[in-house]
């Protein structure tokens, strides 16, 4: 991590696409299948028959399972050294803006990437990028971000979307490189207020302030309990779920304040790769993570007493600030 301005502009590099557990999983195979595949070579050296299909299926399985291992190294690797070149080409950035110590040939662009677990128990990772361009190439030292959208919505395990606006590079040392922006300014809410009532004679207040990030307060009524949960994502595919933040419990008849930053706490810049997926940015931007005006915001609600609760929900009114 580098501080590259007066207001800490932190200037990071994705993380690793690949997860602990898979990194386990995928060198466990690896390694199974190597021992396979060299047991049958020591046989076959010692004389004993051996099928050479089964020599080549131990063989081509540890090579299979190895490739997701190399990408990601290799990847990692290169993150790493155009991290380093690019902190030391970054003369400032703040305030949404970078200028470089010599022209730089890049075009403005909105990073695009989703991904989430699949196989049996969630143990494999899969993602799917898209860079959008938003404008031509140009040889300039200084690129503004200021004012542009953007959304984060990471779980903790890597699931969800980001949006972000960045840099593509035509040089020849950063190819496949990004330069993406995340901004520390919160959007505002507007004001809402919601009653909710349950079958069972519970009943709850929720209020929502106006103003930068989300702040309000809620009130139980009657002899339950509510969770109160904050949840975003960046489609309206009802296939897609939402990340869900706890923001608040609450008990019988209490009244509670609740409060959450809709942004980092500083802005920062982030050297990915092309390919980086939601996972690889939330380890640098932060784990459950929900941020920016573009994604689609809900109050949700669990309400009730033991097995019997309900859930409500409410959509937030959310803009980019001013």
């Amino acid at each position: 991590m580098i501080i590259i301005s007066g207001r800490e502009t932190t200037l990071l590099y994705a993380g690793s696409d690949l997860g602990l557990s898979e990194k386990l999983f995928l060198g466990v195979l690896v390694f199974l299948m190597g021992i396979g595949f060299a047991d049958r070579l020591m046989s076959l050296w010692s004389g004993e028959e051996v099928p050479l299909s089964s020599i080549a299926t131990f063989g081509f399985f540890a090579m299979l399972f190895s490739i997701p291992l190399v990408n990601d190294f290799m990847r990692t690797r290169k993150l790493r050294r155009c991290y380093e070149a690019i902190a030391n080409l970054v003369d400032y950035a703040e305030g949404g803006k970078v200028k470089f110590r010599r022209p730089l040939k890049a075009r403005p662009i909105l990073f695009l990437s989703g991904g989430g677990a699949y196989a049996p128990m969630g143990i494999l990772y899969r993602s799917d990028t898209n860079v959008v361009p938003r404008g031509d190439y140009r040889n300039d030292l200084v690129y503004s971000f200021s004012g542009l959208d953007y959304g984060i919505a990471v779980g903790a395990k890597g699931e969800g979307m980001v949006a972000l606006p960045g840099l593509e590079f035509a040089e020849p040392d950063l190819e496949d490189i990004v330069l993406l922006y995340v901004p520390s300014s919160q959007p505002r809410v507007d004001q809402g207020r919601w009653v909710f009532e349950s079958q069972v004679g519970c009943r709850s207040i929720v209020e929502v302030a106006a103003g930068a990030g989300l702040r309000g307060r809620i009130y139980v009524e009657g002899m339950c309990r509510g969770t109160l949960y904050l949840a975003a994502k960046l489609t309206e595919n009802p296939l897609v779920k939402a990340v869900k933040v706890k923001l608040v419990d609450v008990g019988y008849g209490e009244s509670k304040n609740y409060y959450f930053r809709l942004a980092p706490q500083r802005q920062m810049f982030i050297v990915a790769h092309k390919k980086s997926s939601p996972r690889a940015l939330a380890a640098r931007i932060g784990r459950n993570i929900v941020a920016g005006s573009l994604p689609i915001y809900a109050l949700l609600l669990r309400l009730g007493s033991g097995i019997r609760k309900v859930e409500k929900h409410a959509v937030l009114s959310v803009r980019k600030s001013a």
